[in-house]
């Protein structure tokens, strides 16, 4: 069982197989404590959010991304209720733009089958009919703010496993998606220049609904003593092809246009929320539901506008 003090932002780091042995090792708490009653709450000082709208999904670190995976990878969170005597639920996709259903029920294997060892499980049954017998998940609430389960494609208890994979509803400020930006951002003040000066990390909460590495912003005072921003992509690590209007953005004499949609959470994030107008390719595929760092406001009778929600962590 993971030790009680384990962090989130490291589970959310664990292989398939840590997070598999963690699984093993684990007995599960009772299904009601599955269930979400839909509570938000966010401790500014630890950097930590409680969002119990739903359970918020991870993949394991290292799995190859393909088939069904590769879906996942995009975002994913699932929500548990109880009706009627019955627990249900649903795997939301994609922010919510695509639901799987579920049925819920506590099973107990008498003897080792398969690779189920002796003991209790939640069983997950998905019941839309082009998944039915096709998938189940294999559950364990092994805290009330942790689930791990493992995921099979077949028929239970005879599935072949795909993956281990960690479900959370209590997490830090580096797993936070759109619901936790807007309620940590209506709380913010407007930063002043000092507040921006030095070097920050700059992630987006792209499609994924979980911060995505952008580049390392520098800002620092020239020598009229105007603020200045340099935005360095290749700081990240990660392969991405921006669209250069995103970083022109970040770029240059522009504090009158961030202080304007950036708020301060403390003196080390600072959240910003930037909506503006994209047409052409890349307005086409977020329209479709790409996974990108823009998401379209759906407001009726307005014109068509994308906003981009951002994260300032303070680096050394």
């Amino acid at each position: 069982m993971p030790p009680p003090d384990l962090r989130p932002e490291e589970i959310v780091d664990w292989t398939d197989a840590r997070l598999d042995e963690a699984f093993r090792l684990a007995e599960t708490l009772p299904l009601d404590g599955f269930v979400n009653a839909g509570e938000h709450r966010i401790d500014v000082e630890h950097h930590e959010i409680y969002n119990d709208a739903n359970w918020k999904g991870f993949l394991p670190k290292g799995l190859p991304i393909r088939d069904l995976s590769a879906r996942l990878s995009t975002g994913y969170a699932k929500r548990f209720w109880k009706r009627k005597g019955q627990f249900l639920g649903e795997t939301l996709y994609l922010n919510g733009g695509i639901l799987v259903k579920h049925t819920l029920e506590e099973v107990t294997i008498d003897r080792p089958t398969n690779d189920l060892a002796q003991g209790r499980y939640v069983l997950l049954r998905y019941t839309d009919l082009v998944f039915e017998h096709i998938f189940y998940d294999v559950m364990k609430a092994v805290s009330p703010d942790l689930i791990l389960y493992r995921g099979y494609s077949g028929r239970f208890p005879h599935g072949r496993r795909g993956w281990t994979a960690p479900l959370m509803r209590r997490f830090s400020f580096a797993q936070m998606g759109t619901a936790d930006h807007a309620m940590l951002f209506a709380g913010g003040s407007i930063p002043t220049e000092e507040d921006l000066l030095g070097a920050w990390q700059l992630d987006a909460i792209a499609t994924s609904n979980q911060l995505t590495g952008l580049a390392r912003l520098q800002f620092d005072r020239t020598a009229e003593s105007h603020l200045k921003s340099v935005c360095d992509t290749s700081a990240t690590g990660q392969d991405l092809l921006l669209p250069h209007f995103v970083t022109e953005h970040f770029q240059g004499e522009a504090f009158p246009t961030l202080q304007n949609e950036i708020r301060k959470i403390d003196g080390d994030y600072l959240l910003g929320r930037w909506t503006t107008d994209i047409s052409g390719p890349y307005a086409k595929l977020l329209i479709a539901g790409s996974p990108g760092l823009f998401h379209l406001e759906k407001l009726k009778g307005a014109p068509r506008r994308f906003t981009m929600y951002y994260v300032l962590r303070r680096t050394p």
